[in-house]
């Protein structure tokens, strides 16, 4: 009997190390046929563009060296393109940004669910973190065509793949929000020497992501200080304040590189017509109903957050999505560029930003209701079920986007 029961449970976990298996293979062959999508698209963006106007973009502005301010993207792109012969390389990079972004966000999902490996996950859990971890990339607003007859020029997605300076912008970010959620849980119970690694990265990727386009780190820095200072302030109730500042410090310390490259985009800005950051609510008059915008965008993660805020209204991811996105909705609706850029809506990215983790922290605790439908956790299905279909209309029409964009429409427009 003893035996009998040993050799049913040996056999589950094998079924369920298999089940593993496939789910992290049908992982790869997803983002296989991705890449493969993305390479016609970016290749598109740097030759059909020059040829026949089709796949707008951002990315021959920066193939021709047109842009001369210090940007990654503006010294990258020209060194890959070599008078012409390099599209297939600046494809290949463009797609290896979004896929690996694609495996930032599903660490940092993993993250938001307090798991390390992999190894100490259910195949359940796999499953769930696979499925969903690639969808946050792929939303847009939903679409209701009796309010927005021309939805694709008025409403958002928050990963536009017009820019190659916001795909590597949102690269260094996800890995960013990472590390600073890894701090974050390590914060009290580990010491300084074994979280100097992760300041160290958490400094890199920040400075990464404000070279590449300064909107990121715009949102992520004002929480980032918010933190520091309720730590230093109101922390650990055991430590003295000299203790708390002192623990807060690296906080400070990780954002030094990164107002080092503003002081010098500003100083490389001195003179040129690219225009400065001026008070105005300018976001108002070239987005058409700019409220609407909002809620149309936000129906899934807004109805997720508000039937779990009991939960999580003192969690850090919280407070820190929803706050990178408020204070990039502040940012947008309250200033705008001067000079010739005046209707680019250039702080539009910070907002847009903020939707990205917004939409990632909301598809977290989406996957964890649905762990909790089983034998061991009896819940509701009914909670699930609703935000799975609001998930899905945002997916709907993001996909619909992409799949306008893949045959060479308009990019920038959603």
């Amino acid at each position: 009997m003893y035996k009998h029961g040993l050799h049913s449970k040996n056999e589950a976990n094998h079924s369920s190390e298999f089940s593993i298996i496939l789910a992290n293979l049908c992982y790869v062959l997803v983002l296989a046929g991705l890449a493969v999508l993305l390479y016609h698209l970016f290749y598109g963006q740097v030759f059909y563009n020059n040829v026949s106007k089709r796949f707008p973009s951002d990315t021959p502005f920066y193939v021709l060296g047109k842009d001369q301010t210090p940007r990654l993207i503006s010294w990258l792109l020209p060194l890959l393109y070599q008078g012409g012969s390099g599209a297939p390389r600046i494809a290949v990079v463009l797609t290896a940004f979004v896929l690996l972004t694609c495996v930032g966000v599903r660490l940092l999902v993993r993250e938001l669910l307090n798991k390390d490996t992999a190894h100490a996950m259910k195949a359940k859990d796999v499953w769930l973190e696979v499925t969903f971890s690639l969808i946050p990339l792929f939303m847009a607003s939903i679409y209701l065509p009796v309010i927005y007859p021309y939805f694709y020029s008025v409403a958002w997605s928050g990963y536009p793949l017009h820019s190659p300076t916001y795909l590597l912008m949102v690269l260094a970010g996800v890995f960013t929000i990472w590390l600073f959620l890894k701090i974050y849980r390590l914060y009290f119970n580990a010491s300084a020497r074994r979280l100097l690694p992760y300041y160290i990265g958490l400094a890199f990727t920040l400075l990464i992501s404000a070279a590449a386009k300064p909107n990121f780190s715009m949102v992520f820095l004002p929480m980032l200080l918010i933190v520091a200072l309720y730590q230093i302030f109101f922390g650990h109730v055991n430590l003295s304040r000299g203790k708390r500042f002192y623990r807060s410090l690296p906080f400070i310390l990780v954002v030094l590189p990164t107002l080092a490259y503003y002081l010098l985009l500003a100083l490389s800005l001195r003179g040129t017509v690219s225009g400065q950051m001026a008070f105005g609510i300018s976001g108002l008059f070239f987005t058409g109903n700019v409220f609407l915008k909002i809620v149309l965008a936000l129906v899934f993660p807004l109805v997720v957050s508000v039937l779990h805020f009991r939960q999580i209204r003192h969690e850090m991811p919280f407070f820190l999505t929803w706050g990178m996105f408020i204070v990039g909705c502040v940012i947008f609706l309250c200033f705008y560029q001067t000079g010739p850029q005046y209707d680019s809506r250039n702080f539009e990215w910070g907002l847009l930003c903020g939707l990205v983790f917004v939409n990632v922290y909301n598809v977290s605790l989406l996957i964890k209701d649905w762990k909790k439908i089983g034998p061991e956790h009896q819940i509701s299905l009914a909670k699930p079920i609703l935000e799975t279909v609001l998930l899905a209309f945002h997916l709907v029409c993001g996909l619909a986007w992409f799949w306008i964009y893949l045959h060479g429409g308009p990019g920038w427009s959603v």
